[in-house]
């Protein structure tokens, strides 16, 4: 190795391990990045949060009481006596009080 050599060795040497690392500072689109996926972390908590298996409560619209069991159903606005019942406003009704 030739003198020229060894100076230009020691000086990229001795450059490397004064000069400090630096880091390259974050600009606008990197930090926007950061702020949207927060948004997008956040999203996808709340959806995870939401039980997949919750069922929303139904309310049945027809009533049937099988031929033989006792008693039968009673209309809730007539008082009729009947093995089939319909939902109407809330309450079970006869055919002939159903409202169609």
């Amino acid at each position: 190795m030739s003198e020229r050599e060894r100076e230009c060795e020691s000086e990229s040497e001795s450059e490397s391990e004064s000069a400090p690392e630096l880091e390259p500072e974050p600009d606008s689109t990197s930090a926007s990045t950061d702020d949207s996926q927060v948004e997008t972390d956040t999203a996808e908590a709340d959806a995870a949060d939401a039980d997949p298996h919750e069922l929303t409560p139904s309310l049945a619209t027809y009533a049937v009481q099988p031929p033989g069991a006792e008693p039968a159903h009673t209309c809730e606005q007539c008082d009729t006596v009947s093995r089939r019942l319909w939902r109407d406003d809330g309450r079970f009704v006869c055919p002939e009080c159903k409202v169609w």
